[in-house]
């Protein structure tokens, strides 16, 4: 007769970023964007620890959370955004301890849109032509251009002149 024992081992784990997820939002300015944070770790009861950084060199300002069990994923929800870009930074904990490096996203608020760049003018015909141009700088998600067209009317009547 031959007895085997099963033998159950778990790998506890400090909380370290989920590779595959959103880093960038954009929000209105004035407005609210929610962030999501996801971790893996084992244990997974969680609570998370949120900070801002308003500028590149800017020092860290933790934001107040409520310190509630959230599983593998935090959220939090930044109101009245101002800056044009802030780095938000998040910290899970679980019961091996604090994750070492934080989770970073940016928040982009959208203004004005950044300026265009490389346009190139193609597909002529008699009644029109296309403009294609790279955007310029991260502002928007959907950025929308308007160009306007004038034509001078010349002495003969043409509009391309004499």
């Amino acid at each position: 007769m031959s007895l085997s024992l099963s033998l159950s081992l778990s790998h506890h784990s400090l909380p370290v970023c989920e590779e595959e997820q959103r880093r960038q939002y954009v929000g209105v300015r004035g407005g609210s964007v929610s962030v999501r944070c996801r971790v893996r770790a084992y244990p997974p009861a969680l609570t998370f620890t949120w900070a801002l950084r308003r500028t590149p060199e800017g020092v860290r300002e933790r934001l107040e959370s409520v310190g509630r069990t959230e599983g593998l994923t935090g959220r939090y929800t930044l109101t009245r955004l101002q800056e044009e870009r802030v780095q938000v930074l998040c910290w899970a904990k679980n019961a091996i301890g604090t994750q070492i490096e934080p989770c970073k996203f940016t928040v982009y608020t959208r203004g004005r849109p950044g300026p265009v760049a490389g346009c190139k003018v193609d597909n002529h015909t008699a009644s029109g032509f296309t403009v294609r141009c790279r955007s310029g700088a991260f502002r928007s998600d959907q950025a929308n251009y308007t160009l306007l067209v004038y034509a001078q009317v010349g002495s003969n009547g043409s509009c391309w002149g004499d």
